[in-house]
């Protein structure tokens, strides 16, 4: 794989990512992932299809302090009017 993300001048992760969407051919031997020699040629001429990402999921809104509350020091009691 590091040779065709080489050869194509992209990284790693978007050759995972193509392989996963099947926009690339690929064989696993072992643990391996081998991508044939015509398929990089392929991918080199016509370039590499458009890959989707997944949606970030949102950012969680601030809420209440989680843990046990803060202790005060004697003489400093806090006041509940």
């Amino acid at each position: 794989m590091a040779g065709a993300a080489e050869a194509l001048s992209v990284s790693i992760d978007i050759i995972k990512r193509a392989i996963a969407q099947g926009l690339i051919r690929s064989t696993k031997v072992g643990k391996l992932r081998r991508i044939p020699a015509a398929e990089v040629e392929r991918v080199a001429e016509q370039g590499l299809p458009k890959i989707s990402y997944p949606a970030r999921a949102p950012r969680p809104q601030a809420g209440p302090r989680r843990g046990r509350p803060r202790k005060v020091a004697p003489g400093r009691a806090r006041r509940h009017d």
